[in-house]
């Protein structure tokens, strides 16, 4: 049965594939009915959840129906602001085994989200309070002025680019044949993350350079 709800607004959020969804008590919905006056919204998940919201035409919420059969999604901020489900974060022809979300805090007290060795910060979107993580990935310039992906805790010259997609390899290749595809926001699209060697640690210079020790 659905629950009357007032007084209160839907809330869109662009996705990695850049549709807009609405943003729920930490669930997404997409827009699947729309008649003259109002427009339904029902649950992203392709299982069998009937769980939807129900808005007038000015964005109003009218009413909710919530009995989802899944449990929330675990959202990414990209680097340009789409959101991204974590599920699909690392699809592509050689996908990751399953792996728990670790939750764990910094010297500062600072939350960090690890999974598959990569890092994320807390980030809480303003209307819904529902957390979001920041992929604190990022480019760096190494001592000898080349630009690098900065990953895991390992370091990815460009390999290939094309207009859609930047393929990154391991610095170590060929011995170490580990790789990231991005596109050009930095969103993982693809990956292998068999490295056959350990993490070399990376001290920054003056210069803001960055070299191996």
């Amino acid at each position: 049965m659905d629950v009357p709800c007032l007084k209160k607004k839907l809330e869109l959020i662009r996705m990695v594939n850049g549709k807009v969804v609405v943003l729920y008590d930490g669930y997404t919905f997409y827009k699947k009915h729309v008649s003259r006056r109002a427009e339904q919204w029902y649950c992203t998940s392709s299982g069998n959840c009937r769980s939807r919201v129900t808005a007038d035409k000015q964005g109003n919420i009218i009413s909710v129906y919530m009995d989802h059969s899944h449990e929330k999604q675990v959202l990414v901020l990209s680097s340009t602001g789409y959101i991204i489900p974590f599920e699909y974060i690392g699809r592509g022809k050689r996908r990751m085994k399953k792996q728990e979300v670790d939750i764990i805090k910094s010297l500062r007290g600072q939350e960090i989200l690890i999974r598959y060795g990569f890092r994320y910060n807390k980030h809480r979107l303003n209307k819904s309070g529902v957390t979001v993580w920041r992929c604190v990935n990022r480019i760096i310039t190494m001592e000898n002025g080349r630009n690098n992906l900065f990953m895991g805790g390992y370091t990815y010259n460009k390999y290939y680019e094309s207009k859609k997609i930047i393929k990154w390899s391991c610095t170590a290749r060929p011995a170490c044949s580990a790789y990231v595809s991005t596109n050009h926001d930095l969103v993982i699209v693809e990956m292998n993350l068999d490295h056959n060697h350990k993490r070399r640690t990376l001290i920054q210079m003056e210069s803001g350079r960055y070299m191996r020790i």
